[in-house]
């Protein structure tokens, strides 16, 4: 961490000397900084890579490569074997979280087609209901309505 930070420092005092360089018209020595900076920024990401490497491979889950499945959102490791991811792809938890999302993916789909088919309906009905314009409302037993008495 102190040598990403080192070079981090060394890049940005790089950077206001070549402005310093510009400006005072040494434009091949600003090009020859400009240079060096390009190599320190190589060596900050090539350091950085290696930090992400070790932090990978330390931890809780130390030697075990852990990935997060997509779908279902299980701890699946990198070293397993095929048998045994196939088995988590046709568990049960992976296929119902699998049954969810598509569901939840095609709800806006229906909700859309469901609106068409009503205003449809409403275009082609004449602002009448499919029983007459006095269709509405509850009915109890052979059409009477719930104030005419039981």
């Amino acid at each position: 961490l102190k040598a990403i930070a080192d070079l981090s420092t060394s890049i940005s005092n790089g950077l206001m000397e070549v402005e310093v360089l510009a400006s005072m018209n040494e434009v091949s020595r600003a090009i020859d900084e400009n240079f060096r900076i390009k190599q320190t920024m190589q060596m900050k990401l090539d350091k950085e890579k290696e930090l992400r490497a070790l932090s990978d491979t330390s931890g809780p889950s130390g030697h075990q490569k852990l990935q997060v499945c997509d779908v279902c959102g299980a701890y699946l490791s990198r070293l397993d074997n095929d048998r045994r991811l196939a088995d988590h792809f046709y568990g049960k938890m992976h296929l119902g979280y699998a049954s969810m999302r598509r569901t939840y993916d095609a709800f806006p789909r229906e909700l859309k087609s469901r609106q068409r088919q009503t205003m449809m309906d409403d275009d082609s009905g004449g602002g009448m209901g499919s029983r007459g314009p006095r269709s509405g409302g509850y009915r109890g037993k052979g059409g009477r309505s719930y104030r005419s008495g039981w």
